[in-house]
């Protein structure tokens, strides 16, 4: 069965959409037609924001006309003619660009940019085109969602800067988080990328993370509670040490915190990640890292590693040093850097919970490092050739960091407010851009037919006289 669907807007017919239910396609040109009706809507809506605009205008600026501007949005593209201003300094001024915040150059909607810019941080730039092609109905190259992955992610760093600069550079006190913890976690670790068109070939990206504990998901199967990620490529461990600061005081309440406990892979500025904390930190040496470098210097080492962690380095030393006594040339090397590696993290081999008088449940132990470093960096800043600009790494990282509030902004459906009655009448003509049409002439009335009968009729309308009679 076949069905007409008229929309309407603003008292004006603007399209039909023919639908044939017996058609299996008949989703698709539905789709196909709101969004041409949604472009449509768009130019009303826009053209008339101009007009509303237009009264707030101080008197002594200078109107000069209108000017052109296609806009990209999730409708479809959109074609506006706004008005354009001069004010007594020469400074144009465009108030309706102003309204929707578009700067010059940049043909995208703020919600377009959003949308690409989150589809951009969970794939490459190609496909993240293909999927938004595919979202918005037309062709969009990798270019455009490299714009919008730099503009967006470029805003985001902006306001992190700015937070950071108005706590620790003018004095301001931030807001304090509401999540009780009595023992706040802590952990860190880096991972090298690489760089392109840069003085450096790479570069550590810096990831941490904070939490209050453990939620079981299931039978044998944990989350971690209350959590919050710091990801960023930093000049310096002052600077690292300054967003752990933010993470920790701006998510958790910290006048409740005991201490906290810190894991990493023994590096200097991961042991220091917490310093600015003031709280009492209890460095442990990150598992992961220590079975690594075991199982790397022999098959006998991971038993020994058991061990220490369990009851520190003292107990393994008499052995490690006989290990090293009786192992060939070639194997001493490794087997005197894992020894190395111990001494020199001797402090914290032994489990935080037997230092702290805890029970020693399976699932109160740390390590999630390594996978969320997997999750937030590794997944889409490494890997398959991948090389980056530092400008562009950094906006990739907020994005990253970011994620979950552009995925709410962008794919959470909004409630449509309710559709006002109307009684006008539906046949109108279409409002015009503009009054060109008054200035348009009538070729046959400055021709050398213009004393014809016709001219003559026509040259009647145009002056107001009664119209052709038959």
């Amino acid at each position: 069965m076949g069905h007409i669907i008229t929309v309407i807007v603003d008292g004006c017919e603007l399209r039909e959409i023919a639908l044939d239910l017996g058609d299996a396609g008949w989703d698709q040109r539905l789709v196909e037609g709101l969004q041409g009706i949604g472009q449509e809507v768009a130019t009303v809506v826009l053209r008339r924001e101009d007009e509303a605009l237009r009264r707030q205008v101080p008197a002594e600026w200078q109107n000069l006309g209108r000017e052109r501007r296609q806009l990209e949005t999730l409708v479809g593209k959109v074609t506006i003619r706004r008005r354009v201003y001069r004010d007594e300094q020469g400074v144009r001024h465009k108030p309706l660009d102003a309204a929707l915040g578009l700067t010059a150059y940049r043909r995208g909607t703020p919600s377009l940019e959003r949308m690409a810019a989150y589809l951009a941080s969970g794939t490459s730039y190609r496909r993240a085109a293909e999927q938004l092609g595919w979202m918005v109905g037309r062709r969009v190259n990798a270019t455009r969602i490299q714009r919008s992955v730099w503009t967006v992610g470029r805003a985001l760093t902006a306001h992190e800067q700015a937070e950071r600069a108005a706590v620790f550079e003018r004095g301001e006190v931030p807001p304090e988080g509401q999540l009780e913890a009595k023992i706040l976690f802590a952990e860190a670790d880096g991972v090298w990328i690489s760089l392109q068109r840069e003085k450096r070939r790479g570069a550590e990206v810096r990831v941490g993370i904070l939490y209050t504990g453990k939620q079981p998901l299931g039978k044998g199967r944990w989350r971690l509670a209350d959590k919050t990620c710091v990801t960023a490529l930093v000049k310096d461990s002052q600077e690292w040490q300054e967003l752990m600061l933010l993470a920790a005081f701006g998510h958790y309440h910290l006048s409740g915190t005991e201490r906290a406990v810190l894991n990493g892979d023994g590096a200097e500025w991961v042991r220091h990640s917490l310093d600015r904390l003031e709280l009492p930190v209890l460095f442990q040496l990150d598992r992961f890292h220590i079975f690594r470098a075991a199982r790397q210097a022999g098959p006998a080492l991971p038993a020994l590693a058991r061990l220490a962690c369990r009851e520190g380095l003292p107990a393994v030393e008499p052995q490690l040093h006989q290990l090293i006594r009786q192992a060939r040339p070639e194997e001493q090397p490794k087997l005197l850097e894992f020894y190395d590696y111990l001494r020199h993290n001797a402090d914290a081999l032994i489990d935080y919970r037997l230092r702290l008088n805890l029970p020693l449940l399976p699932h109160a132990g740390l390590g999630a490092i390594e996978g969320n470093v997997d999750k937030l960096v590794v997944q889409r800043l490494k890997g398959r050739g991948m090389s980056w600009r530092l400008a562009g790494a950094k906006a990739m990282l907020a994005l990253c960091r970011h994620r979950p509030a552009l995925r709410s902004q962008t794919l959470t459906p909004r409630s449509a407010p309710p559709l006002a009655q109307t009684n006008r009448p539906l046949n109108c003509q279409r409002p015009s851009d503009d009054d060109r049409w008054l200035q348009a002439s009538v070729p046959l009335l400055h021709s050398s037919d213009e004393n014809s009968p016709l001219g003559r009729k026509l040259r009647g309308i145009v002056n107001g006289q009664p119209g052709l009679a038959r």
